[in-house]
């Protein structure tokens, strides 16, 4: 079957759609399809005319749950292609990337400033945000052969298994510190101890 790939999220360049859809015609695997769901479909006239045009693209706006988990298991990657200058994207927590892990899929995203480096693992990160670099993000994923993939989908496993409400919170925490959006004790304190 043709190399399906997921994107969810709003229909917005601050998600990166527009470079997705931009990337799609340059990757050098054939008969890739890209399923594209969230909310905003037709707000965009540019973004939608893309999603229109772009050969193997299909735009089925917003879905339940249950169908967006039949859509992200049926998929061979999940799309995170966040621009990096964009500056909401400086402090985003990685929520969708913990989302898209729970599925135990293939994700490939850009790092943005609020990516830990807790999904090195984890994640395929993209050299850049520009289109050509997430395509070959994307390429190097759908090319990588079974044992490569099955060994990565088994540390996502684990630690999708290990991410306890407990340590979520945790690691919360320190994306407010590392962002600067909460300053820690030490910060606010200014290295003295209290």
């Amino acid at each position: 079957r043709a190399p399906l790939l997921l994107y969810a999220g709003a229909h917005s360049r601050a998600g990166g759609i527009d470079r997705l859809i931009r990337a799609l015609p340059l990757l050098k695997t054939a008969g890739v399809r890209l399923l594209i769901t969230g909310q905003g479909k037709g707000l965009d006239r540019e973004i939608t005319r893309a999603c229109e045009t772009t050969p193997g693209v299909e735009d089925l706006g917003m879905v339940n749950d249950d169908h967006l988990a039949e859509l992200a298991s049926a998929a061979h990657v999940l799309v995170n292609p966040r621009p990096l200058n964009f500056e909401a994207n400086q402090t985003n927590f990685p929520s969708k990337l913990l989302d898209y892990l729970s599925h135990i899929r293939p994700v490939v995203s850009t790092r943005t400033d609020g990516i830990g480096p807790g999904y090195d693992d984890l994640v395929h990160f993209t050299a850049t945000d520009e289109p050509s670099d997430i395509a070959k993000a994307i390429d190097d994923v759908l090319q990588m052969d079974d044992h490569e993939r099955d060994r990565w989908m088994k540390r996502v496993a684990l630690a999708v298994n290990l991410m306890t409400p407990r340590r979520v919170a945790a690691d919360f925490t320190s994306w407010l510190t590392r962002t600067g959006i909460v300053m820690s004790p030490v910060q606010r304190t200014g290295g003295a101890v209290t």
